[in-house]
């Protein structure tokens, strides 16, 4: 017995200072980190927006889209419609479009660029609603990009490939959209 009591204590005291027993850390090693939850790209948005053709009358609308976002790039498509808010406005916007949008900063937030086509139907006082193929510009800015839930909100610029009573409106709209 005071054999093997000298034995373990002479095998302690030959170890050099600051060497550690081994032992084993397989399972330590072989297990994964857990990893962090992990959205879905897909984002359902839903929002509402006002619109002015020329800054002359102002409409309220909601919009509703679905886009696939990855870590600086988005794409996707949606509705929107606006009627008229006021007997002295009588401005009607409706669309559906299709069109990316790129974020410059991966963070949490962001400014956002987007352009897309679609098809319209825009009306305005004394004008009959007039339908055909359009285009759009957007500018504005996300936050929460990194959560669940996002905000959004952006200035946008229609650009219809058609007339409405024989003169060229561009729609200005603002908007403000949540994602989930």
């Amino acid at each position: 017995m005071t054999w093997l009591f000298a034995s373990s204590l002479l095998a302690v005291l030959s170890q050099q200072p600051g060497e550690i027993e081994p032992r084993d850390d397989t399972q330590l090693v072989n297990e994964a980190a857990p990893k962090k939850k992990r959205w879905s790209p897909v984002r359902v948005a839903v929002g509402a927006y006002g619109v002015t053709p020329n800054m002359k009358g102002f409409a309220f609308g909601f919009d509703a889209s679905v886009r696939y976002h990855l870590r600086r790039f988005a794409i996707g498509g949606g509705g929107r419609a606006a009627f008229p808010s006021s007997d002295a406005s009588e401005t009607q916007l409706s669309s559906i479009y299709f069109g990316p949008r790129y974020y410059p900063f991966p963070g949490s937030m962001s400014p956002l660029l987007g352009a897309g086509v679609g098809w319209s139907w825009f009306s305005t006082r004394n004008a009959p609603l007039e339908t055909g193929p359009s285009a759009y510009v957007e500018l504005g800015i996300e936050v929460f990009r990194k959560d669940q839930f996002r905000v959004a909100g952006s200035a946008r610029l229609d650009l219809p490939f058609h007339t409405v009573h024989e003169r060229y409106d561009t729609p200005v709209s603002l908007g403000l959209t949540f994602s989930f």
